[in-house]
């Protein structure tokens, strides 16, 4: 892995600069397959794969994973952040456990001039997405393969516009139908507000007794009063309508009350 040391174009040691701060190379990633600028802080944990390019000024959070054939420039990337491979990122702000596809572009350029993206935590962005610059992508984001973003989008949105041109009945738009539930990126079908998504998942982590491993475990069981389908696919079917059912607090199959007379 060569790295540039400021501008004076000096190779820095593999070893005590990438495997000396913790930085995991994975499949033969190495010196001569990666180019990474020693302007560029990367955290404990995080794996490299094979022909990485890095360059400018900025970091990349522990934990993340870079994957093979992605070219970054002047990142400011969070913790726990997943790159697939083949992406061109450039100034692009990506915070905490957000999942970057392959092939996804961020550009830094809006048409008129320079400007930095950013994207918020726990995001998806599909396959083949394009980002403009100066987008900003709010936390919770779930962007399908194929979209083109240029502006914003808020919180919890899921952006389908590949859909949308195809299909002039169907919104782009989706508030509150994506959610970052336990690890899981969902995009679902209707709506689940953030206080219908908070009382959710605290009465269910009480049924777990606070285990988040029973937790995950549960939303991939097949429940039968919801036609066999996990609490996962279920919401991702039904959203907000599918709550009241996995919480046990619906009517289905309760006998009506006779009639008075």
């Amino acid at each position: 892995m060569r790295l540039r040391h400021g501008q004076h174009n000096d190779l820095i040691s593999w070893e005590s600069e990438i495997l000396g701060n913790g930085v995991l190379p994975v499949d033969g990633a190495n010196a001569e397959n990666c180019y990474i600028e020693d302007t560029i802080k990367i955290g404990a944990g995080t794996k490299i794969y094979p022909n990485v390019i890095i360059v400018g000024e900025g970091y990349i959070g522990e934990g993340s994973v870079i994957g093979p054939g992605n070219r970054i420039e002047n990142p400011r990337i969070g913790k726990e952040v997943r790159m697939k491979h083949s992406c061109g990122i450039s100034h692009a702000t990506i915070d905490n456990f957000t999942n970057v596809s392959e092939f996804v572009t961020i550009a830094d350029f809006d048409g008129v001039e320079k400007k930095r993206t950013f994207i918020g935590s726990k995001c998806m962005i599909g396959v083949q997405v394009r980002i403009m610059g100066g987008s900003q992508i709010e936390e919770e984001c779930f962007v399908a393969d194929g979209a083109r973003v240029s502006g914003f989008l808020s919180p919890r949105t899921y952006f389908n516009s590949e859909k949308a041109l195809k299909d002039p009945q169907y919104s782009a738009y989706h508030t509150n139908c994506a959610w970052y539930l336990a690890g899981y990126y969902l995009a679902m079908q209707s709506a689940v507000f953030p206080d219908e998504r908070a009382e959710f998942i605290e009465k269910i982590m009480k049924r777990c007794g606070g285990d988040e491993e029973i937790f995950k475990k549960w939303l991939k069981t097949p429940i039968m009063h919801m036609g066999g389908q996990t609490p996962l696919k279920s919401l991702k079917k039904e959203g907000g309508k599918a709550i009241k059912c996995l919480l046990g607090e619906c009517m289905h199959g309760v006998p009506e009350k006779s009639a008075q007379t």
